[in-house]
């Protein structure tokens, strides 16, 4: 097992191979990002005037990478999470919410290693349980040692879920929401038959949602 886990995720086929960004390929701009010299401001001083966010009493209860949303921002984030969640839904997803634990063999066998510092995974002292850095995990782990019918697939699902991520040297020095410990997400995953075009087929009615 310990052997197993120093495998590396299989790659796409059409991803390139390279070194950091020589080959990287921009597959798709949906935005452009405005350009207005008269907003001289970050994000946290926008929702400092408007009493959005709370870092500060977040961080007497947490440390640092924590937050309090508040007013219009609670009520964005969950509108913006339900919109999601109904969107993918009516595609034929099945909607879920998600455990926000996992044991740890589940957060190893989906890839993760909660023993090693550069996991960002948060372990729970004194237990086999770890908090969850996505969605993906618990919607894997519910087929944990079963067989699926192949008649059931293609199996989509659609979570939502809080996720922890330690961020370990990675975002001690980002600003505001950026590179937060806790966030809330929706996440799309599906079961199909390994390496097939069902599974490609999935891929892209992803991407297109």
């Amino acid at each position: 097992m310990r052997e197993a886990l120093k495998l590396p995720n299989k790659t796409h086929v059409d991803a390139p191979v390279g070194h950091r960004n020589k080959l990287v390929k921009e597959v798709d701009r949906s935005l452009t990002v405005p350009q207005n010299e008269s907003i001289d401001c970050t994000h946290v001083e926008i929702a400092s005037h408007f009493d959005l966010l709370d870092f500060n009493n977040a961080s007497k209860l947490t440390g640092n990478k924590f937050v309090f949303m508040k007013n219009e921002a609670a009520m964005l984030e969950l509108a913006l999470s339900n919109w999601v969640l109904n969107k993918v839904a009516r595609k034929g997803f099945e909607a879920i919410t998600t455990p926000d634990l996992a044991r740890q063999q589940v957060v190893e066998a989906c890839g993760f290693q909660p023993r090693d510092a550069s996991s960002q995974i948060y372990h729970l002292e004194g237990s086999n349980d770890c908090l969850i850095g996505t969605a993906e995990i618990p919607l894997a782990g519910m087929y944990a040692n079963e067989i699926v019918d192949r008649s059931a697939l293609t199996h989509k699902m659609v979570a939502y879920s809080h996720c922890f991520r330690a961020e370990a040297g990675k975002g001690q020095h980002s600003h505001g929401l950026y590179r937060l410990h806790q966030f809330s997400k929706v996440e799309m995953l599906g079961l199909t038959e390994g390496h097939t075009d069902d599974s490609e087929a999935l891929l892209s009615e992803m991407v297109a949602i």
